[in-house]
């Protein structure tokens, strides 16, 4: 006989709707939670350093055009500031001081010469005497060439009084009451007077020609005397230092009433209508930088082009100097030795991917980089080409649109992994 079963019966409560979709609520959440945290736990266990995100600067490899450039100081100069000489021996007298803005043809600087003030009025007193000498010179020409005109008529008259004697003789010969002899006298006496007068012209004529010559050389040795005279006036005039145009006093290397000597140096002036841009670059980038160069130059905020003139062939401690000139119109306002910001651009590359420069490139001299990717930093070697002041060109080990630290690397120390929390 069985016996009943109701005494190892127990009531079990039916659980209600709810409870059993908690239930299943709570194991999904389980499971999402270990399906996202088991590869992040897999990713901490195999980072070696940890890292704030907030403290980071992050790049973007991207596509697009890359100048390579340099920045250099400029120092704004004048391009034309001569200096200005003594042209003798004196004292000088300054007019103006420096800082002085003057226009040309105003007197910067006279130089009193005593010794020239005597010389220009010695070669005068010869002028004068040697004009006089000539003034007397052409006087005794005329008086000579009178006394040769003279000669000459005297000669004639003679010619033909011994004409008509020869012919009075002829007509007494003919007519039997002169001889032979006296006719012959008459007809040398004829012959006489013909050489006579054909020499007292031949002469009158060398006497013309020679006076003439000594004329001519006493002319010459007044020229020379003028000549002489009109050097010492423009050495005079040039005492008189001018401004050679508008512009500025820079310096003056003299004091007043210092005593000079001939070409010392007595003041510099500045035309301010006309600037260049003086730079130095260092001596790695010489070769590339040569005339026709373009620049950029930063003056108040707005940039100025500018390009390479001239470059030094001289390397002074470890320094090319250079001259740049503003294409177009120079900034109003600009002042001498005032520094400008200044970016040489060597050359233009189109469609490269790049970078933007950071202090990654200066510590690991552009060969190594962190990527970022799904909160994970992973150094990878890269290789740079081109570099201008504010980017870098990749020519290897990065692709477009990846993500990277620009911070220092060696603040992680080497970690080949390293965990960037948000």
């Amino acid at each position: 006989m069985i016996r009943e079963t109701h005494s190892m019966d127990s009531v079990v409560e039916r659980q209600s709707w709810w409870r059993r979709r908690l239930f299943w609520l709570v194991a999904g959440g389980l499971l999402v939670s270990a399906w996202w945290l088991v590869p992040a736990f897999g990713r901490w266990t195999q980072a070696e350093r940890s890292v704030d995100g907030a403290r980071l600067r992050t790049g973007v490899v991207v596509r697009g055009d890359l100048e390579r450039d340099v920045a250099v100081q400029g120092r704004i100069v004048a391009a034309f500031h001569p200096k200005l000489y003594s042209p003798e021996q004196g004292i000088v007298a300054l007019r103006v001081r420096p800082g002085a803005v003057v226009t040309e043809g105003t007197v910067l600087a006279t130089i009193g010469s005593p010794e020239l003030s005597a010389e220009i009025e010695r070669q005068a007193s010869q002028v004068a005497s040697q004009e006089g000498q000539l003034s007397r010179q052409e006087i005794s020409i005329r008086q000579q060439q009178l006394a040769d005109a003279q000669g000459i008529e005297l000669s004639r008259v003679r010619r033909q009084a011994a004409e008509r004697e020869l012919k009075r003789s002829r007509q007494l010969f003919e007519q039997g009451l002169l001889n032979r002899g006296a006719l012959e006298k008459a007809e040398d006496e004829l012959r006489i007077a013909d050489l006579e007068q054909k020499h007292a012209e031949n002469a009158a004529q060398l006497s013309v020609e020679s006076r003439q010559l000594e004329l001519r050389e006493r002319q010459l040795e007044v020229e020379r005397q003028r000549v002489t005279l009109k050097e010492l006036e423009q050495r005079r005039h040039r005492l008189s230092i001018v401004a050679p145009f508008d512009g500025m006093v820079a310096t003056l290397d003299v004091q007043d009433r210092d005593a000079v000597v001939p070409n010392q140096p007595l003041l510099t002036v500045v035309d301010l209508s006309s600037f260049e841009i003086e730079i130095r670059i260092p001596e790695a980038y010489a070769d590339e930088v040569t005339a026709g160069v373009e620049a950029t130059v930063l003056y108040n905020g707005e940039p100025y082009l500018a390009t390479v003139t001239s470059m030094s062939p001289e390397v002074d401690a470890s320094q090319v100097a250079g001259r740049m000139a503003f294409v177009g119109e120079a900034p109003s306002g600009l002042k001498q030795n005032q520094r400008l910001s200044t970016r040489l651009i060597l050359e233009r590359r189109t469609g490269v991917l790049k970078l933007p420069r950071g202090p990654y490139f200066e510590s690991s001299g552009g060969r190594k980089i962190y990527v970022l990717a799904d909160g994970t930093a992973t150094l990878q070697d890269i290789q740079v080409g081109a570099t201008s002041v504010a980017e870098v060109e990749i020519v290897e080990g990065l692709t477009e649109g990846e993500h990277v630290l620009l911070t220092d690397i060696n603040r992680f120390r080497g970690a080949e992994r390293v965990i960037v929390r948000d």
